[in-house]
């Protein structure tokens, strides 16, 4: 199986175990260095992880994706993860989308952005430290099968990392004219 993570619209792929921790360990490694330091507007580094037999997504889309966002900044991060359609696994989990869900979440907002196309945030009861998001990761990857992974609590609710025990403000913007 194949690892393959989509990142500022750039793919890249790994297939052994190791190749694909190299790979994944990137996602909590700086780009460049002011980019970790400045907290005045949160990076937007949010990574679409997923396994499949196939690294030519046009041919074979994947089944699974494992949404990983973080802020290096602050030290912490936040998941999405579900399935799609064309997975055959049914029931249970694989008919939601999971937010990653801290029982003892940081006293103040960790500023996780949870999209990269709007500027979304993951609840801070959604946020890991960066470690405990790394092992998930890595868990991901050992499994190799794109199943959720089980050393963090989830909760159920949105690609985009909202929760479904929230409500949140309409964010649609009505037209003037």
């Amino acid at each position: 199986m194949i690892l393959s993570i989509i990142h500022k619209g750039s793919r890249r792929h790994a297939e052994s175990l190791q190749e694909k921790l190299l790979l994944a360990s990137q996602i909590f490694e700086a780009e460049d260095p002011g980019q970790a330091t400045d907290d005045s507007c949160p990076p937007r580094e949010v990574f679409e992880l997923s396994i499949t037999d196939d690294p030519h997504w046009e041919r074979c889309p994947p089944d699974n994706c494992l949404v990983v966002a973080v802020n290096r900044s602050t030290g912490y991060g936040g998941l999405a993860w579900f399935v799609t359609g064309r997975n055959p696994k049914k029931g249970g989990v694989y008919d939601h989308v999971w937010v990653s869900d801290n029982p003892e979440p940081p006293d103040s907002d960790p500023r996780v952005v949870s999209e990269s196309y709007y500027p979304h945030y993951h609840d801070r009861a959604s946020t890991f430290p960066l470690d405990r998001i790394r092992a998930a990761v890595e868990e991901f990857c050992r499994a190799d099968n794109g199943d959720r992974p089980e050393s963090i609590t989830w909760i159920t609710g949105n690609a985009n990392g909202m929760r479904s025990d929230r409500e949140y403000p309409d964010d649609t913007v009505e037209s003037p004219w």
